[in-house]
């Protein structure tokens, strides 16, 4: 609000300024059509960053509300997650996991890790697969963040970069 006050001074300020030398400006249809065209694409930009920004509220207040414990039960974050089915493909060979489910171990590891979890717990989950352990060292290298929507996009952009090497290795065609 405060930018918004000093803005708009600076705006009637120019504008009283401004008003004193100021020439009449007529505008052709055609300027006239393509300034109502330019601020109807600006509406439609505000009102799309507006749906965008509800999406993601959602999709963080979904995040809370389905997280499986706060990080003060950091141990059943872990005992929740080496029972679910995104972790069945843990005990498999590497070269049998696909980049799609290197993303969601990738993801889930950085929820336990974003819950407070020790290392050595996380490190459990990862029943001697190579490449779970090497996701588990690289995920307790990045920040633990305190606000959900942090966490939430730390969680994404782990996933992110996980299937993103797992394809550019060529991991997912051995």
């Amino acid at each position: 609000m405060k930018k918004f006050t000093i803005l708009m001074g600076l705006f009637l300020a120019t504008v009283i300024t401004g008003s004193a030398f100021a020439q009449p400006v007529t505008f052709t249809p055609e300027q006239i059509k393509k300034i109502e065209d330019h601020i109807i694409g600006l509406n439609t930009q505000i009102e799309e960053l507006t749906a965008e920004n509800k999406s993601l509220k959602a999709e963080i207040a979904e995040a809370n509300k389905n997280a499986d414990a706060p990080s003060d039960n950091a141990e059943g974050v872990v005992d929740s997650l080496i029972n679910s089915e995104d972790f069945n493909v843990v005990k498999e060979e590497p070269s049998n996991i696909s980049c799609k489910q290197v993303g969601e171990i990738a993801e889930n590891i950085m929820k336990i890790r974003q819950a407070g979890t020790p290392m050595s717990s996380a490190m459990d989950i990862a029943d001697g697969n190579s490449v779970v352990i090497a996701m588990v060292q690289v995920a307790y290298e990045i920040t633990r963040w305190s606000t959900d929507q942090n966490k939430l996009e730390a969680m994404q952009d782990f996933r992110i970069k996980n299937e993103q090497l797992c394809y550019k290795t060529g991991f997912e065609e051995r």
